[in-house]
């Protein structure tokens, strides 16, 4: 089986978790002081990362040229879609700032993510990293 698709499967996987635990009641345990919120972020900057890695290897290569975009593009519709999803789950909410929280999220995990690649390439090119 080509590479590719097996890195496509921890977004699939990941995808369906979050469709899942957003169908679930919410008991209001993270509601306080905004851990709700920080747990959105990291959640859809999971999520960003794990769409990064699934575009850059696929083998479409206006995909990979212009990875960043369709990842902040794939990423926000999910994370969009999540919030309307909520909407019609008891004791859920569809919340303008959960979603500003996931495109936080999103992108702050997407630049680290980038910055790490290019320091991690750069070692290689330069032979800081020798072959075993």
């Amino acid at each position: 089986m080509y590479r590719g698709h097996f890195t496509k499967i921890p977004i699939i996987v990941y995808t369906i978790i979050i469709f899942v635990l957003s169908s679930m009641e919410s008991g209001g345990a993270f509601n306080v002081l905004g851990v709700d919120k920080i747990l959105h972020l990291i959640e859809f900057g999971l999520y960003a990362v794990l769409m990064n890695i699934a575009i850059i290897s696929s083998s479409n290569k206006y995909l990979i040229m212009n990875n960043c975009y369709y990842t902040v593009l794939l990423s926000m519709v999910y994370a969009a879609s999540d919030e309307i999803h909520q909407f019609f789950v008891p004791t859920r909410d569809c919340s303008i700032y959960d979603f500003m929280a996931d495109v936080i999220g999103i992108l702050i995990f997407l630049g680290i993510f980038k910055i790490f690649l290019r320091v991690v390439k750069s070692s290689y090119v330069f032979g800081k990293v020798k072959n075993s």
